[in-house]
């Protein structure tokens, strides 16, 4: 990264914490190699459902050096949240399925909005400590919730769901085909517009990752039936450069 770009990204960083409210959050900036950590106290006062939540958390904010093409990622540093609670294997925050924190951050794509998605996380951890269960509702971790949640997005069942994500790693273009849902409509006329807008979001490897994990799941018998996923049509073979 060339000293232009960390200057770049530095002005940029230091224009967007004007624009956070210093009784929320005043990090501290610092350089890290090629990019820059964010870190500080972290306080919010929510009320949702009448029911209030007043809590505070020191994080760090990792900045990617292609900040704001990549999503930032975040650790709580002050030991208040349990490793087993939704974190990733290096001990960030799993604020949501990779490709929804992706596309909420596309429509917010600065420190605050950001932000946002980090004390959806931090609240309902607040919440569950303090009631017992999840404001929102509790998704599954791993593989099982993206799963869950390309299910929801695409109305479908897990298998379909799992052909989906076959076109999105497979199919450069929508091709005049069926769509894979049951629909006999074509595909372009039925889930093509999703898949489209999804590949704007994940690249080729990252869905092809996703997809070897789900079919995994098929295969442990924990998905419906692992025979179903591993006979289809769709099964997919390995990518090579």
């Amino acid at each position: 990264m060339s000293f232009e770009d960390l200057n770049r990204l530095k002005g940029l960083l230091k224009k967007e914490l004007k624009e956070i409210p210093e009784n929320f959050f005043l990090p501290n900036l610092k350089r890290n190699g090629e990019t820059f950590v964010l870190w500080g106290n972290l306080r919010f006062k929510i009320d949702y459902k009448g029911k209030e939540i007043k809590d505070d958390y020191d994080i760090e904010i990792t900045i990617p050096s292609d900040y704001p093409n990549t999503v930032p990622m975040t650790k709580e540093v002050g030991g208040k949240i349990p490793t087993d609670f939704h974190k990733l294997v290096d001990d960030s925050l799993c604020l949501g399925v990779p490709i929804d924190v992706k596309i909420k951050f596309a429509q917010h794509p600065n420190l605050m909005g950001y932000l946002e998605q980090v004390v959806h996380y931090l609240l309902a951890f607040s919440y569950k400590q303090k009631y017992g269960d999840f404001p929102f509702g509790d998704r599954k971790h791993g593989f099982d919730g993206i799963l869950d949640y390309y299910n929801e997005k695409f109305g479908t069942d897990d298998l379909v769901s799992l052909k989906i994500l076959c076109l999105l790693v497979y199919k450069n273009s929508l091709v005049p085909i069926s769509c894979p849902c049951g629909s006999k409509k074509p595909l372009q006329n039925c889930h093509g517009p999703i898949i489209k807008s999804f590949k704007n979001y994940h690249s080729i490897e990252e869905f092809y990752q996703e997809l070897l994990g789900i079919i995994s799941l098929f295969q442990k018998g924990r998905r419906n039936s692992g025979e179903s996923a591993k006979n289809s049509l769709f099964y997919p073979v390995k990518i090579t450069a």
